[in-house]
């Protein structure tokens, strides 16, 4: 933690699942500028798997018994509204029979389509924890031929959401998910606030992937004016302590002010995507 030897920053730019807001690719800008005025070298890196692993978190999160083990770990607490849908409230037979109905038994149909979720036993469960296992020793691999110390990386694709949309923009979370499957240490630090003309969410070839999210994106960034802007660092396992180091130097870097404000999120008033 208190070592002045320079370090090798493996930058992560983008994840193509949800690329970053123009506020986020400025706030990354910033802290990289930081890093190298304390000697600190910087170099894209590569995340090995990394379309693999978001498809792995989907999979190892609503998985088996349609997300049984999420509404246990709520122990009792009602799940949010957003996440009950049909995927989440009938078994998997059933998902399965009214898959067969809709499509009159040849392909999985698009009203209700489980298949991308799970494989319907555990041992195709326990193969996807091992994959996740074995993209971890690629990653792990990687950084260390490369003499990549650290990675830092969007803290998000997105400023803090618009509560109205929040429970319905995961992917841009996927930052954040990805490293806690690989199981890396991680921290995030605030760089900067975003600006007027950075209140807008239009990331161009988006080609429907995620569709609903880009939307639910743009009306939440439509808020996202002097909201606060932050950085990801993630080390190897064990390594919390460089974490801190850096984490350290892009504060001292940056001096961000933290300055409270309200939002003025209207709770009654639930916002509803649409075609923009």
């Amino acid at each position: 933690y208190a070592s002045t030897t320079p370090l090798t920053v493996g930058v992560v730019s983008s994840l193509s699942l949800f690329p970053p807001c123009t506020a986020a690719s400025r706030a990354l800008a910033e802290a990289k500028a930081g890093l190298e005025r304390k000697g600190h070298k910087l170099v894209d890196f590569d995340l090995p798997g990394e379309d693999e692993l978001s498809q792995l978190l989907i999979s190892l999160t609503f998985g088996m018994e349609a997300m049984k083990a999420y509404e246990d770990s709520l122990d009792g607490e009602p799940s949010c509204n957003s996440n009950k849908t049909l995927k989440d409230i009938l078994p998997l037979f059933i998902q399965d029979f009214i898959s067969h109905l809709v499509t009159g038994f040849n392909e999985p149909s698009t009203f209700i389509d489980p298949s991308h979720l799970r494989e319907g036993s555990v041992l195709a469960f326990q193969k996807k924890i091992g994959r996740a296992e074995s993209i971890r020793r690629e990653v792990v691999s990687k950084m260390r031929e490369e003499g990549v110390d650290c990675i830092i990386c969007p803290a998000g694709a997105l400023v803090a959401p618009y509560l109205p949309v929040a429970a319905r923009l995961s992917p841009p979370l996927a930052y954040f998910f990805i490293f806690n499957l690989l199981n890396f240490p991680a921290g995030v630090v605030p760089v900067t606030y975003a600006r007027k003309d950075e209140a807008e969410y239009n990331v161009p070839n988006r080609e429907g992937v995620f569709d609903t999210a880009s939307i639910d994106a743009s009306i939440s960034m439509e808020k996202g004016e002097g909201m606060p802007v932050a950085v990801q660092i993630v080390t190897l396992p064990y390594r919390e302590e460089l974490c801190l180091r850096v984490m350290k130097d892009i504060e001292h870097e940056v001096k961000f002010k933290p300055k409270p404000r309200s939002r003025g999120v209207e709770w009654s008033k639930p916002v509803l995507s649409k075609a923009v």
